[in-house]
């Protein structure tokens, strides 16, 4: 399968800042993120965009589910059972609620 034109969507402001923008030569990510840059270039269009969590559910529930299982790098040939529900909920285009944290001091 050959991919010209690339979507990358997170919900992480601060990768897509560093992928974009940020000269990360001295950032203690800065090799994984250089590597990713330079993976980036194989395509022909690439669109690196941030995106809230609750549009990001079954990325969201893979990561949360990595940090259980110490087997370090995983491929999965199929989607697992945690995240079928919400992939279910991505096709038929199921609204989510945003979520805020709020801190009340007296």
């Amino acid at each position: 399968m050959q991919i010209s034109n690339l979507k990358v969507e997170s919900n992480s402001a601060v990768l897509i800042n560093l992928l974009q923008n940020y000269d990360c030569e001295y950032h203690p990510l800065g090799t994984i993120v250089t590597n990713c840059r330079s993976m980036l270039q194989h395509f022909a269009s690439v669109h690196v965009k941030h995106i809230h969590r609750e549009r990001n559910m079954v990325a969201d529930l893979l990561a949360k589910n990595s940090t259980l299982n110490a087997q370090g790098i995983c491929y999965l040939y199929e989607a697992p059972a945690i995240v079928t529900e919400a992939l279910l909920d991505d096709i038929v285009g199921v609204a989510r609620c945003r979520s805020f944290r709020t801190s009340c001091t007296s």
